[in-house]
């Protein structure tokens, strides 16, 4: 990743994060001014769109992460950057070819001169269910270190994703003005502190660009 690529990233999760935090900060002002009748339904609703911030900053910022390295040298990218375009690989040729070839065809592919493929940013997803489980799959194709979110995985889980889950199917779960916002606060300080790690990794794979190759292909004799 070259400084000109690192700036756009930076300026393209911010402008991501903008929007997302703007919208937010509107759907506060109409829950604060709603009256009191009101506020639970709309609590219950505010669930349903953090959940939609949530999922969507940390794909489409870990999507754009990704394609900072399409078509970059193989040999010039970070370990979890080729893994991703090995897993992407597999994929496309999962029903063309078997276990054989594909393992052929994996090896082809970290060969010296080979490049990142197109799609890398099809590697990350979330399933539609951004829980602890599927955030530490992203996070590891992005090279994220998620120290900060150690303590909060189960908070994740239970007190968000599964609220989440039930408000969607149609269960009658209670929310108040102030579990929302006090929910919404704790997501967004999650969700800052992924976009850090996000920028964090970028800076390290400029700081390896700069200084060489990463690693030795594999160069396979025939």
């Amino acid at each position: 990743m070259n400084d000109a690529k690192l700036e756009k990233l930076v300026s393209d999760i911010e402008r991501e994060w903008n929007w997302r935090q703007r919208e937010l900060s509107f759907f506060k002002q109409a829950l604060s001014s709603a009256d009191k009748y009101q506020k639970e339904a709309i609590s219950r609703a505010g669930i349903l769109l953090l959940y939609s911030h949530w999922e969507g900053f940390i794909k489409k910022i870990s999507q754009r992460f990704l394609e900072c390295f399409i078509n970059e040298e193989i040999d010039s990218v970070p370990d979890y950057v080729m893994v991703c375009h090995l897993a992407r690989m597999n994929d496309s040729f999962e029903h063309k070819y078997s276990r054989v070839e594909r393992a052929r065809h994996s090896i082809d592919c970290i060969s010296e001169g080979s490049k990142v493929c197109r799609s890398l940013e099809k590697v990350i997803n979330t399933e539609s269910n951004l829980d602890s489980k599927n955030l530490k799959k992203i996070a590891d194709s992005v090279g994220a270190s998620l120290s900060k979110f150690e303590t909060r995985m189960q908070f994740i889980d239970h007190n968000f994703v599964s609220v989440r889950h039930a408000i969607a199917h149609g269960e009658g779960r209670k929310f108040t003005e102030d579990e929302f916002l006090n929910l919404e606060r704790d997501i967004t300080v999650l969700m800052d502190a992924f976009k850090q790690d996000v920028i964090d990794s970028a800076l390290h794979a400029n700081a390896f660009n700069k200084s060489g190759i990463h690693h030795r292909c594999i160069k396979l004799e025939r």
